[in-house]
């Protein structure tokens, strides 16, 4: 029997903060307190300025340009030590949903947040009406400079703008309206149990214990744990279904005060036109074979005829008698060796993360399911948080977290203003790490079963980025069009979410996942809606950035490394353009991406009839 220890290690913050009593964590929300109070000091003159504009324009003085441009200063420094103090809370969280402690901080934090976002309203709208001569003046002073691209797209938004007073009061409410929805939620993941009989004893593992029982070999024990993870999420049912609705309900009043559309606001904010999103999906409906096709393959090895949601994360089988999983110290090696195969440096950022305990990879009771990548804004230093068991699955998440830690240490030396990059951006450096320990699993593969095994992993992305997402889109979609009619029923989310489930999946699944609504966190998230279609876009761009390897050699690293530092210059638009050449409003270069899958999955399905299966 197999007594190795898969768990990973534990994330060491006390660089930033010793503990709570640390008096650093005083310092700095004493010193946030101070600065905003000396911005809401500021806000005035500004505020007037605003008041008494003329038509769309602000005529301001030499005077109120210097003042801006301080309080400017003072805001850079307040998201620093915002950032630092909020971080470092819901790490802690993350890992003990019941620390009272970081509960404490979190919530002093999202209250000072609302507060500055509140206090910042007169200047944001002031930048956004600026007369364009003096938009350049203001511009001039070093720390408004680097924010040169955030302010320019904000004025695109200008005639969506409320008054300052209901601006500056959605702000101030956010924090017990929606963020409070947002906190409910993360406090129902991280403690209710799932309860399953295991080896004859009856148990009650946290959400993120059950979920890693998912990538068990055993399908009995992975059918046992997706009906305990179900039937956890269904006792909750009424305040996720009262979570989901609020949030909606929010976001659909706004854009209704704004005479917006509800995608409006996640295009804007993953800096992607309209015509480029409805463009991809299309694209990917058109060729949801390729996911439904590497779905069937699946069922074919594993031999499950009615093949279903708990098997999406079954393990390849073996033909070895031995555990297939890799212990964490096995995984940190062959990811190092896969990034090697880019560039060295990439290695070696790799084992720095683990020298500096900056990896959260334990498993526990308290600890949220999920996997995520942060950072500590004031020492621009990354974290990679996750539940590492050994699983494939496991590794390739843990490469994915390491391509966006990557991605923020090659920022490190940019103004923070500048690496405030779109999601849709940053899921380019987490795939394309994941795609580079694929292609490494391929180059190394000894036989065709080995090969197999390589081409199993590509088949989870195509599953996921080519069905999952979509399916979660449409399912958002659908609930914000239905939304205004009334709130929905936990039952109604269940059916909605059953149709879009059966709407990508096909005849490749016995059952759709109908708790799905309520066990994915993307749904729950106060900040952000539609945190889903920007991950198949990721995908889909990587794929077309990492194509390039081959004709580039090595100059391609160093190339890649120049994309990831302009992601929070340009729009993904101007970045497709001048690094890729490509217009991602036409329908041909997802088709080209999307080829390079179809290629992939049709050798998977001739690879595994010829080995017997």
């Amino acid at each position: 029997m197999d007594s190795r220890s898969y768990s990973g290690p534990s994330w060491d913050n006390s660089q930033e903060y010793h503990d709570f009593n640390d008096p650093q964590i005083k310092f700095d929300s004493d010193k946030s307190i101070e600065l905003i109070e000396e911005i809401e000091r500021s806000s005035p003159s500004l505020q007037e300025a605003v008041s008494n504009m003329k038509g769309n324009h602000i005529v301001a003085s030499s005077e109120q340009i210097r003042t801006a441009q301080r309080v400017a200063e003072k805001r850079q420094s307040v998201v620093l030590f915002l950032g630092n103090l909020g971080t470092y809370a819901s790490c802690s969280l993350s890992v003990n949903g019941d620390d009272g402690d970081a509960k404490a901080l979190l919530g002093q934090v999202q209250s000072l947040r609302a507060r500055l976002e509140a206090s910042l309203k007169p200047l944001q709208i002031w930048q956004i009406f600026l007369g364009k001569d003096q938009l350049e003046e203001y511009l001039k002073h070093p720390i408004v400079k680097d924010d040169e691209f955030t302010i320019k797209r904000a004025r695109l938004k200008r005639e969506a703008l409320l008054s300052l007073d209901q601006e500056a009061l959605i702000k101030t409410l956010e924090v017990n309206g929606p963020t409070a929805f947002g906190n409910l939620y993360d406090d129902l993941s991280s403690t209710i149990g799932c309860k399953l009989e295991i080896d004859g004893t009856t148990k009650t593992l946290g959400l993120a214990q059950a979920s890693a029982l998912l990538e068990d070999s055993n399908r009995e024990l992975r059918h046992k744990a997706y009906r305990a993870i179900e039937d956890a999420w269904r006792s909750v049912a009424v305040p996720c279904a009262a979570s989901l609705n609020a949030l909606a309900g929010w976001r659909l009043t706004l854009s209704e005060k704004r005479r917006k559309h509800f995608l409006d606001e996640p295009l804007f904010d993953n800096c992607i036109t309209p015509a480029t999103l409805d463009t991809m999906m299309q694209t990917i409906q058109d060729r949801k074979s390729t996911g439904q096709n590497a779905v069937a393959t699946q069922a074919r090895i594993l031999k499950i005829k009615d093949y279903s949601p708990w098997d999406l994360f079954a393990p390849f089988p073996s033909d070895s008698s031995q555990d297939s999983r890799l212990t964490f110290d096995e995984a940190i090696e062959l990811i190092k060796d896969a990034f090697r195969t880019v560039h060295p440096s990439m290695a070696d950022f790799v084992q720095q993360m683990i020298n500096e305990h900056w990896i959260e990879g334990t498993t526990g009771s308290k600890k949220r399911p999920g996997a995520y990548c942060t950072k500590f804004p004031k020492s621009r230093t990354p974290r990679v948080y996750m539940t590492y068991t050994g699983g494939m699955k496991d590794v390739i998440t843990l490469a994915h977290e390491l391509g966006h830690a990557f991605h923020n240490w090659v920022m490190r030396d940019i103004p923070m203003a500048k690496t405030r990059y779109p999601m849709t951006l940053a899921e380019t450096a987490s795939i394309l790490a994941q795609t580079v320990v694929n292609e490494f699993l391929m180059e190394r593969a000894k036989s065709d079963q080995d090969k197999l095994s390589g081409l199993w992993t590509d088949s989870r992305d195509a599953e996921a980025f080519l069905l999952n997402i979509p399916c979660r889109y449409q399912f958002e979609y659908k609930f914000y069009e239905r939304r205004p009619e009334g709130s929905l029923t936990a039952f109604d989310f269940e059916e909605l979410m059953n149709q879009s489930w059966n709407d990508w999946y096909g005849d490749t699944l016995s059952e759709g996942n109908k708790m799905f609504w309520a066990s994915k966190l993307h749904f729950h998230i106060s900040s952000l809606s539609f945190y889903n279609f920007p991950y198949s876009f990721g995908y889909l761009f990587s794929l077309g950035v990492y194509a390039r390897r081959a004709a580039m050699g090595q100059d391609f690293f160093e190339s890649y490394v120049k994309l990831l530092r302009e992601t929070g210059e340009m729009t993904a638009e101007q970045l497709a353009r001048k690094h890729l050449s490509v217009d991602l409003e036409d329908k041909q270069f997802w088709d080209q991406s999307i080829d390079i899958v179809s290629n992939k999955m049709d050798q998977f399905s001739s690879l595994s009839k010829s080995l017997g299966y």
